[in-house]
């Protein structure tokens, strides 16, 4: 009996520990996006993230090795995360269906804004290095164009810039919005973009060259 308690006290003392862990993480890793987001990978200390996570320096380097590793932590598991969240949008559009162009395009350009915009500061740190963006769009702009080559049917278009100009606007503007440079709309700017990419569609002219 004095056994069998024991060894319940020591699996709840594991228990306890991992979550213990996963809640120092947690706050590390969502201070350092916003660091990294901020002021970029060179700008970042890892003094201010410890900080704004409310624990010390030294708890961090306990966690994390050295920066860069934090910041592999930091961008490979929001990467995902938005990989995630992307293509589940893709996989649920594909099986809707719309009245027309108009329709479909309205809402995509709404959901993969709101997308975009919950993800704003993984985005932000490819900014910050366009060896990082590339590499975020050609992991994410296939998906975005094999859709909308299956819901528009126009050989004219070529999707891939086609989504890479949409991903360019709506980013720009979450942008700004991240940094309150600007007070959005919301109705206003999705119907602006939706004619814009609408008569795209209607005449893609020299997109495909672009």
């Amino acid at each position: 009996m004095i056994y069998d308690s024991l060894f319940i006290l020591k699996n709840l003392y594991i228990i306890i520990n991992k979550l213990i862990y996963m809640d120092t993480d947690e706050k590390i890793l969502k201070a350092a996006l916003t660091e990294f987001a901020q002021k970029s990978y060179g700008g970042a200390r890892t003094k201010c993230i410890a900080k704004e996570a409310d624990f010390s320096e030294l708890t961090l380097f306990r966690r994390f090795k050295n920066k860069k590793s934090l910041f592999e932590r930091v961008y490979n598991e929001n990467l995902e995360k938005f990989k995630e969240e992307v293509i589940a949008l893709n996989d649920e559009m594909e099986n809707t269906e719309f009245e027309d162009p108009r329709e479909f395009i309205n809402s995509y350009i709404e959901r993969m804004s709101k997308i975009i915009y919950d993800n704003i500061e993984l985005i932000r740190i490819t900014i910050f290095d366009p060896s990082i963006k590339e590499e975020l769009f050609k992991e994410i702009a296939p998906h975005g164009a094999q859709l909308l080559q299956k819901k528009l049917k126009n050989d004219n278009i070529d999707y891939f810039t086609l989504v890479l100009i949409m991903a360019s606007t709506i980013i720009l503007t979450m942008n700004n919005l991240y940094l309150e440079r600007t007070k959005l709309d919301h109705d206003k700017f999705i119907k602006s973009i939706t004619e814009s990419f609408y008569n795209y569609i209607d005449d893609p002219g020299d997109l495909k060259n672009k």
